[in-house]
């Protein structure tokens, strides 16, 4: 029995007889997995989330909460956090690379905010930067920092990873950096910003440094805050260029002041990083020894139209597996996309009327692959790992279905390929597989039903994971496929043990997010009829990842309804849910569900009284359940008390046989200090009348 599992005597009344075909004990039995998915740590797991959501489809913009995160794909910031992420982050900075200063001091178009920023770091040690995120402002933050620290041959920047909890920050955990630079959630930020920037000016005038705190959100702030405004796209591509190029007058020599309208009009709407890109694009053009005016000719063609030229020019087929291979492993090192390549390259040669084909050169260089414009390797990031190819995001999302609308013949090649690497050992070469197979889904929906979904569907939890990992990256790809895709889930979640589980982690993913109405019914499905520990974890789980603020009415509403059903899972998952959706770290929400200062506080109270009603000790040294530390937190909490008083009246007056074992933790939170006398005196009274005057 795990630790919040209701004991025997609560399962009444006994539950009505499923309406479909009863489980089957032993399919309901917990099962370990032998290819070690489920047993990651929590920080691994959310490293796992944030890979996942960064290779989902650009252009959209992603909320996930409870156990998830708040994320915002195509240039924006990622905010993570995780409601059981112990221990702090193993590095706590992340140092710039020589050649990423180098850039920056060289390439950085200068701003009215840098120059704000440049004025007043000298005498404030701490500084905001407001901006959006897609509008170069870290860009900007670095190059200030580097003109404040000048030309040092020791120079340091470095940037504070994000999920670092800033209350607890020391100077030692700067790592000797100079300046630094730091994204906190905006919303953890305006709870506390008098307290942080105390904190982190002491911290800052310790390590003798300077910080820059990146926000969204207008606030408060006065003479230490500077407003960001993205620099001319124009005027970024054209630094770009000369950079690139090695030449002071580079933009004339090459003619491209002649062509100013055409590239003001390719720069339309680009945010800066948008337009180094088009940089790059055109540099690589003008180094394989195209002219000017073909290469702007070439990048005003569709992304479809120039990727089908591609596939049918005269290049060697292992060319052509080198992009495929980029588009799908992208973020990933060049050795990762060269050996996938190699081997999509062997297979094809495989076939019969390849076999007498030669394989690819032996001494073939890399930069002789990198025939698609806008494909180009990255510097190493850090010490230790390899080059990292670069493909721009509006391309990698065609290339392979571009290559399996334009050759029948690879079809069958590409799902053989796909298939072996979602069974690599590396979960973020399987991941980035997984999400490939979404592609060929938005061409052969069936195909990929039949061949990759169903048989993963019914198998260990790392399957089931690549099958939520697919479906969810088909939604983003392709909203057309959403009705297939509920379809499927629903059926899977009347089906059998582990089909029921995979349409649980699948709805708990943007695919619930945005689709709560047919998300939650299907939760409920599932364990409707379950006594499995495990699955009413899981749907637990799930749900946290979906709570955000445009879902967390109906899921509390929902909730509040399962606690007074027939059914022993609904209770239980019930019961299970609000630590999941409330334990998230203090930096980011403090001690409390989202609502628990709004009006649906009743519905939050009656859901924690019924956790607190099927909680039972946990195991050693820590016993206390997590539900009763959540209590504990939200007890000195101001803007919680509606909620705890709340929880105080109902436990008086429906559930008595908790009245003393809460009059004894209300004692140790006032001598712990959790709470003071006066409220003391409040709970107490509300407990022993039962909300009664």
């Amino acid at each position: 029995m795990s630790e919040e599992q209701a004991p025997e005597s609560r399962e009444q009344p006994p539950e009505p007889p499923p309406q479909t075909e009863p489980d089957d004990p032993s399919r309901d039995a917990p099962q370990t997995s032998p290819d070690g998915f489920g047993e990651r740590s929590p920080e691994d797991e959310e490293r796992q989330r944030r890979f996942r959501l960064s290779g989902l489809a650009a252009g959209a913009l992603y909320d996930v909460s409870g156990q998830g995160a708040n994320v915002a794909v195509e240039g924006a910031q990622y905010n993570y956090q995780q409601f059981n992420l112990k221990g702090r982050p193993t590095r706590l900075v992340t140092p710039l690379t020589p050649e990423q200063v180098r850039d920056i001091r060289e390439c950085t178009v200068t701003t009215p905010s840098r120059a704000q920023l440049v004025e007043c770091l000298p005498r404030n040690p701490v500084m905001l930067l407001r901006g959006r995120p897609d509008s170069g402002r870290r860009t900007t933050a670095y190059a200030a920092l580097l003109d404040w620290i000048g030309d040092r041959e020791d120079t340091l920047v470095a940037m504070i990873n994000g999920n670092a909890e800033l209350s607890k920050l020391t100077s030692k955990d700067l790592a000797g950096a100079q300046g630094c630079v730091i994204e906190p959630n905006d919303d953890a930020w305006a709870a506390a910003q008098h307290e942080m920037l105390t904190h982190l000016r002491s911290v800052a005038h310790e390590a003798s440094c300077r910080i820059v705190v990146l926000l969204t959100k207008a606030g408060t702030g006065g003479e230490f805050v500077a407003h960001h405004d993205p620099p001319p796209a124009m005027d970024v591509f054209q630094s770009w260029i000369e950079y690139r190029l090695g030449e002071s007058d580079a933009w004339k020599q090459h003619g491209f002041d002649a062509h100013e309208v055409q590239l003001e009009e390719m720069l339309d709407g680009c945010s800066p990083s948008q337009a180094e890109e088009r940089a790059h694009e055109v540099v690589y053009g003008l180094r394989r020894g195209l002219g000017l005016e073909d290469i702007l000719s070439t990048l005003k063609k569709p992304v479809r139209q120039r990727l089908q030229q591609a596939f049918a020019s005269n290049v060697s087929s292992f060319s052509r597996c080198f992009l495929i291979s980029s588009g799908v492993f992208h973020d990933l090192t060049e050795a990762i996309v060269s050996r996938a390549a190699l081997r999509l390259e062997e297979l094809i040669r495989c076939q019969e009327n390849e076999r007498t084909r030669p394989g690819p050169p032996v001494w073939e260089p890399l930069q002789s692959l990198l025939v698609y414009e806008g494909l180009r390797t990255e510097p190493h990031l850090a010490q230790g790992d390899g080059h990292r190819i670069r493909l721009r995001v509006d391309v990698r999302e065609q290339v392979l279905q571009v290559a399996w609308e334009e050759v029948p013949a690879l079809r069958g090649i590409l799902h053989d390929w796909l298939r072996e690497f979602t069974e690599y050992k590396d979960q973020r070469v399987a991941t980035r597989a997984a999400q490939a197979v979404a592609q060929l889904a938005a061409c052969d929906f069936e195909a990929v039903k039949s061949e990759f979904l169903e048989p993963w569907s019914n198998a260990g939890y790392g399957s089931r994971e690549l099958a939520k990992v697919t479906l969810e990256a088909a939604w983003s790809l392709n909203p057309d496929l959403a009705q297939r895709t509920h379809w499927l889930l629903e059926i899977w979640s009347r089906g059998n043990y582990e089909r029921r589980m995979t349409a649980a982690m699948a709805y708990g993913s943007q695919i619930g997010v945005k689709a709560i109405e047919k998300a939650l019914p299907s939760f409920k499905r599932v364990v409707q009829h379950s006594r499995s520990s495990q699955l009413h974890s899981l749907v637990a789980g799930a749900i946290a990842e979906v709570y955000v603020e445009t879902t967390a009415e109906r899921i509390l509403r929902e909730l509040r309804g399962w606690t007074t059903d027939l059914s022993y899972g609904l209770r239980r998952t019930a019961a299970l849910a609000p630590t999941r959706l409330a334990y998230l770290p203090p930096e980011a929400f403090p001690g409390r569900l989202v609502l628990a200062e709004e009006a649906m506080h009743k519905e939050v109270a009656a859901l924690l009284c019924h956790a607190l009603d099927w909680s039972k000790p946990g195991p050693p040294p820590d016993r206390t359940p997590p539900v009763w530390n959540l209590l504990a937190r939200w007890a000195g909490e101001a803007s919680c008390q509606p909620v705890v008083e709340e929880i105080f009246t109902i436990v008086g007056s429906r559930y008595r046989h908790l009245r003393m074992p809460l009059l004894l933790h209300l004692r140790a939170w006032r001598a712990q200090e959790l709470v003071t006398v006066q409220q003391l005196q409040i709970l107490h009274d509300l407990l022993k009348r039962g909300g009664h005057a």
